[in-house]
């Protein structure tokens, strides 16, 4: 078992990854989706564009985080990690990617395509630990490696339905979109970078005041109860094109709706949670982790 220790090593390596990709990705994954939304016939144009960006930004965002390497290691890590830097820099890309290509997804309406291959990649991820903790190669490094591999395989099946479901009736690329995709994404970037911070602030903030381990036994108890959260994304996905593509009066409607049910639908998981929490940290975590029980 990795213990507390190794939980917290590789949630302050999720969180890092997840904030960095959020900033370099600039929402582009919200105008994307929106642009393409109200012309799905620009579907061939948006995925080599996607396909170019993310590249784009990758490269980007691997420049900066090896000029920025000792920074990062003797000042911001400061010793809770471990691992070589090309890790970081790897799963960065990956997330970036599907981030995108995940609004490609939402923009033609392709939900299906949104799930298939995360689920997949889950799958995939979930698999190899059960395989590697029966073979006794549980590690942080090790289990940072199969993160890794996940993405990747989640890459290549994004890669291969998003090029299927292209219109390559339409072979003109109309390069005014993409600015204004740009554009659009630039105006609500800062909104989305600190609901990312809301998110996962609180997980550097402990880090700097607590050991590593502490770190481990406070991150069983938050991913427990953040899995509340994905209901109202879920919903979020699937409304975002038919908001974007309505008049004002109609996305009115449908947001006001969605409000109700969402919070009426997450108070009743929530309470659930609060139930049955406890019960749920000592079965699936065992006794290492039952001051994780106080934070939830």
């Amino acid at each position: 078992s990795l213990g507390p220790a190794g939980k917290g090593e590789i949630a302050f390596f999720i969180s890092f990854s997840w904030l960095v990709s959020t900033v370099m990705s600039f929402s582009l994954e919200n105008g994307i989706s929106y642009y393409l939304s109200r012309n799905k016939k620009l579907s061939r144009s948006f995925f080599l564009f996607t396909i170019f960006i993310s590249f784009l930004l990758w490269i980007s965002t691997s420049i900066l985080i090896l000029g920025a390497k000792s920074f990062l290691f003797d000042k911001f890590f400061f010793g809770r990690i471990d691992f070589p830097i090309f890790i970081i820099i790897m799963y960065i890309g990956f997330l970036i990617f599907n981030r995108l290509i995940g609004g490609f997804f939402q923009g033609v309406k392709s939900f299906k395509s949104i799930s298939i291959p995360s689920t997949f990649a889950a799958l995939l991820l979930l698999l190899s630990l059960i395989t590697a903790y029966f073979y006794g190669f549980i590690s942080v490094l090790n289990i940072l490696y199969l993160y890794i591999i996940s993405s990747l395989f989640n890459s290549f099946i994004n890669l291969y339905i998003s090029r299927q479901i292209s219109n390559y009736e339409v072979n003109k690329i109309d390069s005014s979109k993409f600015i204004a995709a740009i554009k659009y994404s630039v105006k609500i970037h800062f909104g989305s970078v600190f609901r990312e911070l809301n998110y996962r602030l609180d997980y550097f903030v402990l880090s700097f005041f607590l050991t590593i381990d502490k770190l481990g036994i406070y991150t069983i108890s938050i991913g427990l109860s953040e899995l509340i959260f994905y209901v109202p994304m879920a919903i979020g996905t699937i409304l975002f094109p038919r908001i974007a593509e309505s008049n004002k009066k109609n996305a009115i409607l449908i947001l006001t709706s969605a409000i109700r049910y969402t919070l009426l639908l997450t108070t009743t998981i929530g309470i659930l949670f609060v139930i049955f929490g406890p019960f749920m940290i000592r079965l699936f975590f065992g006794f290492q982790f039952i001051s994780s029980i106080i934070p939830f």
